[in-house]
């Protein structure tokens, strides 16, 4: 038995190109949007991330990240670790951005939860943002007492007043900007 093949039309003379190997993580850390640079420009990697890369799929990788601000400036640092620590890949950078960019809403690990929401320094906020003794705060989960429909409408009518006396000192204070 024979085969017998016969093509008709044609086909370019150039292969594609391949396109080029994917890039190494730390080549990526040091590429990219510059938006992003100022986060992995300084990045140690022993095995290239492999390690930690490997963890992450697995969804067992570890990361830890610290920073501060003093004289206005931020630095930062975090390390990544895989299934070893000799393979940790490590981070550091000064961060961009102006006081209240650098400036967050964290508390020290075991305080009691903020008494109340917490403001930028100089916005009506306490410096500290935290609460006081833990013993003293309600739990963040515990129900809000229930008010009676006369309590919430006190509640309501103390609010109306509170807002109409401030509308109108605020236009008494334009008028008299004014005059």
């Amino acid at each position: 038995s024979s085969l017998w093949l016969t093509t008709s039309g044609s086909a370019p003379t150039q292969l594609p190109t391949p396109s080029p190997p994917p890039l190494r993580f730390l080549d990526r850390c040091a590429e990219g949007p510059s938006s992003r640079l100022w986060a992995t420009s300084h990045t140690l990697a022993p095995d290239d991330g492999a390690d930690v890369a490997a963890a992450l799929a697995a969804g067992t990788a570890i990361a830890v990240t610290d920073g501060s601000v003093k004289s206005l400036k931020g630095t930062a640092a975090g390390v990544l670790v895989g299934s070893s620590a000799s393979c940790a890949v490590f981070t550091r950078c000064l961060t961009p951005g102006d006081e209240f960019d650098m400036d967050p809403d964290t508390f020290e690990l075991g305080s009691p939860p903020p008494s109340e929401k917490p403001r930028p320094k100089g916005a009506g906020g306490d410096d500290s943002g935290g609460g006081g003794d833990a013993a003293e705060l309600p739990g963040l989960f515990e129900k809000k007492v229930k008010l009676t429909k006369e309590q919430k409408k006190a509640a309501a009518e103390e609010r109306k007043a509170r807002l109409k006396a401030k509308k109108e000192a605020a236009k008494a204070a334009k008028e008299a900007g004014e005059s």
